[in-house]
């Protein structure tokens, strides 16, 4: 019988449940909102990252297009020199 009685005295009165509930939902909802903030912060972290890497890429292209141009006018100066030599060439030849 006194295990009954000790039971019953340690139980919470319905005041203490509501409270204790209360902070169990106020826990819940922390927990929810780090939860939340984490993922904001990974999400911005990652769209930080992917610009960047945009950034340095679309950087990089113009510089490979300058490389592009340079190969461009080194490869119209060898044509040049080609058809130079050919009319040369031909200009040399007697059609008769």
């Amino acid at each position: 019988m006194s295990d009954l009685l000790n039971r019953i005295k340690s139980s919470p009165t319905p005041r203490q449940i509501s409270a204790l509930e209360y902070y169990a939902a106020a826990r819940k909802k922390q927990k929810i909102a780090n939860i939340l903030y984490t993922l904001f912060w990974m999400a911005a972290s990652a769209l930080w990252i992917i610009t960047v890497i945009n950034i340095h890429q679309y950087n990089r292209s113009f510089d490979n297009c300058l490389d592009l141009l340079e190969q461009i006018e080194a490869n119209t100066v060898i044509l040049d020199q080609q058809i130079n030599s050919l009319s040369q060439t031909i200009s040399g030849v007697d059609y008769e």
